[in-house]
């Protein structure tokens, strides 16, 4: 009989003591959670105050001398006779327009048709040089142009392409002839050889851009 007192005692003390607590009401379960709350939003403030305070320790970017880096290294240039703000469209086809325009009695009319008969028949993936515009990598490049073009009307401008998926051909300009009947010097220009430099200046070489793009001007060189 006692041993089986102590296992009776052993069995249910649990049970008692479980028993004797009182029942959680809905008082308590309110005020459980208002505790949680109270203990997320105060872990949440000093998140928030640690990160302001690493945030200002950094350094501010110089942002004018990023978006000069990035102008620089990346904008191709364009020439215009036009005067033209920044954001302004300039659409290809302009040079092919005058071009037909003048007809037989423009001074290129011969050179031209003849890059284009080339083209089509030989390169047609390649951009029409009477569909396009032109543009040039580098302001090297540009720089060159303007100095053998001897033009006091070109302006140069910084530009951005607003067709970045289009074919690009680039070229000699050199390399546009008219230099004999078969031709070849056409195919040369389409097959982008380099030309020799006949002017002899240093620096960049003598090559241009083409797209079908519109491009859009980001600021005006000169």
């Amino acid at each position: 009989m006692q041993n089986s007192g102590v296992y009776w005692l052993v069995r249910n003390v649990s049970r008692l003591s479980t028993l004797r607590q009182p029942p959680l009401n809905k008082q308590h379960f309110l005020r459980q959670s208002m505790m949680d709350r109270t203990r997320d939003f105060r872990r949440h403030k000093e998140q928030k105050s640690s990160f302001s305070c690493s945030r200002q320790l950094l350094p501010k970017p110089n942002l004018d001398s990023i978006s000069s880096a990035v102008y620089s290294s990346q904008m191709p240039f364009h020439f215009n006779s036009t005067p033209l703000g920044p954001g302004s469209v300039i659409l290809p086809g302009n040079w092919g327009r005058i071009i037909r325009l003048v007809g037989n009695k423009h001074r290129e009319w011969s050179r031209e048709q003849r890059l284009e008969q080339i083209r089509q028949t030989e390169f047609p993936f390649l951009p029409s040089r009477l569909e396009c515009v032109f543009f040039f990598s580098s302001k090297a490049a540009a720089d060159k142009y303007k100095a053998l073009a001897g033009s006091p009307f070109l302006l140069m401008y910084e530009v951005e392409l607003l067709d970045l998926d289009v074919t690009q051909h680039e070229a000699d300009w050199k390399g546009t002839g008219p230099y004999g009947d078969d031709g070849e010097w056409a195919r040369r220009y389409w097959r982008g050889d380099v030309m020799p430099d006949r002017e002899a200046l240093p620096g960049a070489l003598s090559r241009e851009m083409l797209a079908v793009t519109p491009l859009r001007v980001v600021r005006r060189m000169d």
